[in-house]
């Protein structure tokens, strides 16, 4: 096992989310991301149907982002040896349109030693940003598994707004995850983390399937939690325009946690019985033959009414999946 700090398994969970990996031939370079739209902390859109009426100082999120990444290229110097230049990316004068502010790496080498054993490889190359993470063994720490969420959440969750917390059938206040499409099993591996490290559950995955989502390509996976599932001390947030957004929305909506964990502990919160079996068929499908799904749901067919993400968790390889029900390939 590999025995990460809490600030390694934090900076792992800001490149897995969003990150990326630039491979050159003898070294390569990372990028940690960070996107947003509002152009300060109080701005509210002319369409925004709801109204924070909460007062406070306005302050730019860039600002904000400034400081908070400052630390993180400290962060990274210190754990990794690893220097970066922060880069500001603006797409358009419109003050609502998309800005990224990010973390640029020096170069690294291909062969460097830390990094090399926390991916459990010889040679660093982009694919190791789509390894199953099994082995990493970080949902056996309560801080651990809250540093790598702190780092997930920093990087591809929607600031938790009263208007961005969708939610969803059952009216609950949602904190909602959008890691990229090409990173499938960083799902699976994400609610283990969730549920065995924190005993938070998990809400729903809505996996960028063509089966799932209508407009499917390229589209970020969803990773749902209720607001109400997170017991108030555990701060899922290091960026300072996140953590203030989470704490107005919990005083906003008056939140109570719930401990609900044993309650909805999936699948069984799922329409699978125990020891169910379940059969999944190939297809001719276009799409549901691209190269963008993951190899192990290629070309099967998961439209099962409420059992979809499920089954490609399943699929997947999800352990708890397995220990309860069965999902059988036919051709």
């Amino acid at each position: 096992m590999i025995n990460l700090n809490v600030n390694e398994a934090y900076l792992l969970g800001l490149l897995l989310g969003k990150g990326e990996i630039i491979e050159y031939k003898e070294y390569f370079e990372m990028n940690f991301n960070i996107k947003f739209r509002k152009p300060h902390t109080k701005a509210k859109r002319k369409d925004n149907k709801y109204q924070i009426t909460k007062a406070g100082i306005t302050q730019s999120i860039e600002s904000q982002l400034l400081y908070d990444f400052g630390t993180i290229s400290d962060t990274l110097e210190k754990e990794w040896n690893i220097r970066s230049n922060l880069i500001i990316e603006r797409t358009a004068q419109d003050i609502w349109n998309k800005k990224t502010v990010k973390l640029h790496s020096d170069r690294i080498s291909k062969k460097h030693k830390r990094l090399c054993e926390i991916f459990n490889v010889d040679v660093i190359t982009s694919e190791v940003l789509y390894h199953d993470l099994e082995y990493l063994k970080i949902e056996e720490d309560v801080q651990r598994s809250l540093g790598f969420i702190q780092g997930i959440c920093d990087s591809c969750s929607l600031p938790p707004t009263v208007a961005s917390s969708s939610y969803g059938s059952k009216g609950k206040p949602r904190i909602q995850l959008e890691p990229n499409q090409d990173r499938w099993l960083l799902q699976v591996y994400l609610c283990r983390v969730f549920q065995l490290g924190l005993s938070v559950p998990v809400n729903n995955i809505n996996y960028g399937h063509p089966q799932i989502r209508h407009s499917w390509k390229h589209q970020n996976h969803q990773f749902r939690i209720n607001l109400e599932s997170i017991p108030r001390h555990f701060d899922i947030y290091r960026l300072k325009f996140k953590q203030d957004f989470y704490n107005e929305l919990y005083f906003i909506k008056g939140i109570n946690y719930l401990d609900n964990f044993n309650e909805v502990k999936c699948p069984l919160k799922k329409a699978v019985s125990k020891d169910e079996i379940i059969r999944v068929f190939k297809s001719n499908n276009r799409d549901l033959n691209s190269k963008l799904l993951h190899e192990n749901i290629r070309g099967y067919s998961v439209d099962i009414s409420r059992k979809k993400s499920v089954i490609i968790c399943y699929l997947l390889g999800c352990k708890q999946c397995r220990d309860y029900f069965s999902v059988i390939k036919e051709d």
